[in-house]
């Protein structure tokens, strides 16, 4: 069993986080791992995590890329930078990690409504608005969202995020990890 650098379990969902080097080195050489592309990398530790917390499962994916596990269990999973986030539940789970960068507040007006766009005053809190856009777009499991029209984010709390995906309403939970945001949500 690995040392998870986060490993949050309850009765009702799993949350992970782990290096992609560290789940690789598991089964690879360093000289191996270093041969790969990024995709692959983050393919391996994906491979390496499941194996671990589900040694009996296996992953499959529907028509739109929403991640199945053969046991039944919801699962979502986020790939960023050096990281990979994972969370299992029971019915739902989303996930989504992000650092913390300017590239968000860039592109901002792409993504957010009018209304959001006031919450947006820096960096953090647009990286954070579209790290919840990207947990609900997986909610959503079917593609074809208008983010800145389907995606609404209502009110952000300590550790919420009030959020409706298509007048339906959701409570994403966030916080912060490493100089990432961390926005998850499970049922």
């Amino acid at each position: 069993m690995i040392d998870f650098s986060l490993n949050k379990k309850t009765t009702q969902f799993q949350l992970v986080i782990e290096s992609i080097e560290t789940l690789c080195l598991r089964h690879l050489s360093r000289t191996e791992y270093l041969q790969k592309t990024k995709r692959e990398k983050e393919i391996e530790a994906k491979e390496n995590l499941i194996q671990n917390l589900h040694p009996k499962s296996h992953l499959s994916y529907n028509s739109y890329g929403a991640p199945n596990l053969s046991n039944g269990k919801a699962v979502s999973l986020s790939h960023s930078k050096e990281l990979l986030a994972f969370i299992s539940a029971n019915k739902l789970a989303a996930i989504d990690l992000e650092p913390i960068s300017p590239k968000a507040y860039r592109i901002r007006h792409k993504f957010l409504s009018q209304e959001e766009l006031n919450l947006a005053k820096d960096d953090e809190m647009a990286t954070l608005m579209w790290c919840a856009k990207e947990c609900l777009h997986k909610i959503h499991q079917k593609g074809k969202l208008i983010f800145n029209e389907d995606l609404k984010i209502r009110k952000i709390t300590m550790n919420q995020l009030e959020c409706t995906l298509l007048d339906k309403q959701y409570n994403l939970n966030y916080e912060k990890f490493k100089e990432h945001w961390l926005v998850y949500y499970f049922d």
